[in-house]
């Protein structure tokens, strides 16, 4: 947290002057989860199997929308020249399978109305047995979204090379703003590199060129990240502990499939990725793996995370 005097206290004083959350209104349907209040609405779909529109925001449409994708647990990133090195694909491609085609589970997700909370909490199965995760989300009166997740991978998976959540948001989210360290990329064999500040940048800049693209562009130790348009309406994010994040045009996936920055398609959407930890690529040496993600965590645990997620109007700051 900010501290007197640090950067980035101010944008996270009480400056918006929110009030105490009220009690979101909770509608549970067929098809899908709603969760209501004054400035937002939140929907969740049973079908599709999660988070499926976020609106924020008092307009005769009900809200802008900031979501283009339903967020999905995410335990990969387009392989880096050292991990090709030592072939992370082939060893770690289960992780691909996990995070491309996580199934929800068909009874829908677990719905729970604690009052001035509503908990939505969806279960995925990994492909060919590889294990399962939870993504729960807690919504607020104010339109505060608590998201966390939680894997259970099958004895035998290896590591995992992220841990983490991908969602999909609006190309006019075209700005990112982040208390953490900076202000080029860093991962967690390079820390000592950067220095902790506010810093803000076009998420077209965010990803390094690159001959071949690959997984690059994050940021450690950040507290939070604001996503938005050039009038500052969009998304911020929020962690309990100092979390890595990435704001990028592109998907791990479209970045893995590109031979040359020429070859990364046009840009249509914001791909936004709050992780626990991300492996540092292996840049400790050729033909060796780097530091870990701890995708499996202590022995027989279930490892964990989670991030706050909340929408913006224009001329507001984190708070």
């Amino acid at each position: 947290r900010p501290g007197p005097g640090r950067p980035g206290r101010a944008e996270r004083s009480g400056s918006l002057g929110l009030t105490r959350p009220g009690k979101p209104t909770l509608i549970d349907d067929t098809h899908n989860v709603g969760v209501r209040g004054e400035n937002f609405a939140v929907v969740f779909s049973k079908l599709r199997g999660g988070l499926s529109s976020y609106r924020y925001g008092l307009t005769p449409d009900g809200g802008r929308e900031l979501l283009r994708g339903i967020p999905r647990p995410n335990f990969w990133h387009a392989p880096t020249d050292n991990e090709n090195g030592w072939g992370m694909s082939a060893r770690d491609g289960r992780w691909l399978l996990a995070s491309r085609y996580a199934q929800a589970a068909e009874g829908g997700p677990a719905v729970t109305d604690h009052g001035d909370r509503a908990e939505i909490r969806f279960t995925y199965a990994f492909p060919e047995g590889a294990g399962e995760c939870q993504v729960g989300y807690v919504v607020d009166g104010n339109g505060r979204v608590e998201v966390t997740l939680e894997v259970a991978p099958a004895d035998g998976m290896p590591d995992a090379p992220e841990f983490g959540l991908l969602m999909e948001v609006p190309a006019e989210l075209g700005r990112v703003r982040w208390y953490g360290e900076g202000p080029e990329e860093c991962y967690v064999d390079r820390r000592e590199g950067a220095r902790l500040g506010v810093y803000e940048r076009a998420v077209a800049e965010m990803l390094p060129g690159y001959v071949r693209p690959q997984e690059s562009g994050s940021r450690t130790g950040v507290r939070w990240a604001r996503v938005t348009d050039e009038q500052g309406r969009g998304l911020l994010f929020e962690a309990e502990e100092p979390m890595e994040f990435s704001a990028l045009p592109w998907s791990p996936f479209e970045i893995e499939n590109a031979a040359h920055p020429v070859d990364l398609p046009p840009v249509q959407r914001t791909v936004v990725r709050p992780a626990l930890i991300r492996r540092a690529g292996g840049r400790l040496g050729p033909g060796r793996p780097g530091s870990r993600s701890g995708g499996r965590g202590a022995e027989g645990g279930r490892p964990g995370g989670g991030w706050w997620a909340e929408g913006r109007r224009a001329g507001e700051v984190a708070a």
